[in-house]
């Protein structure tokens, strides 16, 4: 379907624009996946238009900052947090319940405005 990138548990995604608002098909944006029990995300400074942002997998640590996404209601919701408390069989991605969630001026919109 697209290009999979996999990386490091820990890590940081800033400065980050995406407009997608000039092309004539419908885009998804950005999914990151992120569950071992230690694993660290900082998304800082983040503007997408007609994009969604969907994190997945419940990261022990998530600190949001300066998020602005807009998406079109007939694609999906703007911003997707599906935070999976299933046990892993392996061991591997069994995120812990103590989880450190912080989100400062985050702002997830469809082209209403809603």
């Amino acid at each position: 379907k697209g290009k999979y990138l996999s990386i490091p548990q820990n890590f940081r995604v800033n400065d980050i624009q995406l407009d997608n608002t000039h092309l004539a098909y419908k885009l998804r944006g950005i999914q990151i996946s992120a569950g071992n029990a230690v694993s660290f995300v900082a998304l800082t400074n983040i503007e997408m238009k007609r994009a969604s942002l969907e994190l997945h997998n419940k990261p022990q640590h998530l600190f949001m900052r300066n998020i602005n996404v807009m998406q079109e209601s007939s694609v999906g919701p703007a911003l997707s947090m599906n935070f999976d408390m299933r046990k892993d069989v392996r061991g591997v991605f069994m995120a812990k319940k103590e989880t450190l969630l912080s989100l400062a001026n985050v702002h997830a919109v469809n082209e209403r405005g809603q």
